[in-house]
């Protein structure tokens, strides 16, 4: 089966760093269709912790919006991720929120893209929910095994020992392993404050027009399922919950990968359809 058309996207973020992504257009395979697929609306993919745009569920989700729902994508490395410049530092929620901003307005401005929908997984999932507290201007997002207790998680990923030395030392140097392979990075005493004071309840409940689909693996053990019911719980806006049995935090099964699919693609075709006939202002 032939590749879907793919552009190499660089745009700046709101402190100057490039920022990398690709843009992902629909099958097409006669040139009127061609023209078409070249102004098609919009998906934004959001990637997790130490990821990146090339993560195999967001690459298997770009190929699935443009093959069965016509729509393209933009997956993009947030800073410090990936191809992008900027440093790796723990937490920064709200700062890769303001990262979505930018990736929205560049394909709107200057690609003359109109963006129907952001989808995110794990924390790329919390990014996106915020995203839409604040700015609350597109038709839906997606959120994939996003954690709501930030203050959780904290001790399971550092450990003790490292959460004592950065309360001693104000930083610790740490070392992780990206999709580029293993690399140190600071972590720092005001990064995971950062995250401590990043409150979901208040931001959910901000929500107030953009519709939600939360999707959760009932076996998710990274983050507890509780959390994607304490999401429904706070959101005011339309919102719809799908619990995968059995689905870990990646939806690694073939199994998973199937009803994830299957509860997403409609959501956001819906949504987008719906902005076709009425634009949002």
């Amino acid at each position: 089966m032939r590749a879907l058309p793919e552009q190499h996207i660089e745009f700046l973020n709101h402190r100057g760093e490039k920022l990398v992504g690709t843009l992902t257009d629909p099958e097409a395979p006669h040139q009127a269709a061609a023209a078409a697929a070249g102004t098609a609306p919009v998906v934004i993919l959001a990637h997790g912790y130490m990821s990146s745009r090339n993560s195999e569920l967001l690459v298997r989700l770009a190929t699935a919006f443009g093959r069965s729902c016509k729509l393209a994508s933009f997956r993009f490395d947030f800073s410090g991720n990936g191809d992008s410049e900027g440093e790796f530092r723990y937490g920064q929620y709200r700062s890769e929120a303001q990262e979505l901003r930018c990736a929205k307005l560049h394909l709107e401005q200057q690609l003359g893209r109109q963006v129907v929908c952001m989808l995110g997984h794990s924390k790329g999932a919390t990014d996106v929910l915020l995203y839409a507290a604040q700015w609350d201007d597109v038709p839906c997002v997606v959120n994939l095994a996003a954690r709501y207790e930030l203050q959780q998680g904290v001790l399971q990923r550092l450990g003790p020992a490292v959460l004592q030395q950065l309360e001693e030392a104000g930083q610790v140097e740490m070392s992780g392993r990206s999709t580029k392979g293993p690399f140190s990075w600071q972590l720092r005493k005001e990064d995971l404050q950062d995250r401590l004071d990043t409150d979901m309840a208040a931001a959910c409940s901000s929500i107030a027009r953009t519709a939600v689909l939360t999707v959760h693996g009932s076996a998710d053990a990274d983050v507890p399922v509780q959390d994607a019911h304490k999401i429904a719980a706070a959101i005011k806006a339309p919102h719809e919950l799908v619990i995968l049995d059995g689905a870990d935090h990646c939806f690694t099964s073939g199994a998973a990968l199937y009803e994830l699919a299957a509860a997403v693609l409609p959501f956001v075709s819906k949504h987008a359809s719906s902005l076709k006939a009425s634009p949002q202002a």
